[in-house]
């Protein structure tokens, strides 16, 4: 009996964890899941699990276990960020299936995505065939952006809370000198400063801190 009080106290526990770590550890986005954000959440329910039904695992020992990876997911959260390398190794970057009408084999390979559910996404938005296709770009996150040829370039996220996007400014065809440049003509001298700034139409659109 005394076991399944432990595994009661040790849910309720779990419960009030998760919610810390959920509050903690994750921000509020409209993007698709990240693969650090998809491992996190398994090691999480293992955890959570083991600890659970485990009458060998303390109620400290699952605090700890859980604090532990809370902070070890913080550590890596603050490395991506502070360095687009690191964070391109772990979660991947975007990937361009088509570019100026042309369809590029190797990398569709590479997303290892099935023909038809490429198909199906592109009729979804409206597209009938992919003559009408401009650039097709599959994100880290997993979503799929479709230009067609009538269309303007989508804007790109060239800074985000003060950190410089070099693969976006690639993507763009610019460069930081260009970029800083830019943000002299709009009286910017710090680009900390800076919390949003769009690439459009060979321009930049800023929002400040």
């Amino acid at each position: 009996m005394e076991h399944y009080y432990l595994v009661v106290i040790k849910m309720i526990l779990a419960i009030i964890l998760l919610l810390i770590y959920s509050r903690v550890s994750t921000s509020r986005s409209i993007a698709p899941a990240t693969p650090t954000d998809q491992i996190s959440n398994m090691v999480v329910g293992a955890i959570v699990g083991g600890n659970v039904l485990s009458p060998d695992v303390s109620i400290l020992e699952s605090v700890l276990t859980m604090g532990l990876w809370t902070i070890l997911l913080l550590v890596i959260r603050l490395l991506k960020k502070s360095n687009p390398k690191i964070k391109q190794s772990i979660d991947g970057s975007d990937l361009v299936l088509m570019s100026d009408g042309k369809f590029d084999v190797d990398k569709f390979e590479e997303a290892k995505m099935p023909m038809d559910q490429l198909m199906h996404s592109i009729h979804l938005q409206g597209i009938n065939s992919l003559e009408q296709i401009d650039e097709i770009i599959l994100t880290a996150g997993g979503s799929l952006i479709v230009n067609t040829k009538k269309d303007k370039d989508n804007s790109l996220l060239v800074i985000s809370r003060g950190d410089i996007l070099e693969d976006h400014l690639e993507k763009a065809g610019k460069d930081r000198n260009w970029l800083n440049q830019k943000l002299q003509e709009h009286n910017v001298k710090n680009v900390e400063d800076v919390y949003m700034c769009e690439y459009f139409d060979n321009d930049i659109n800023l929002i400040m801190k």
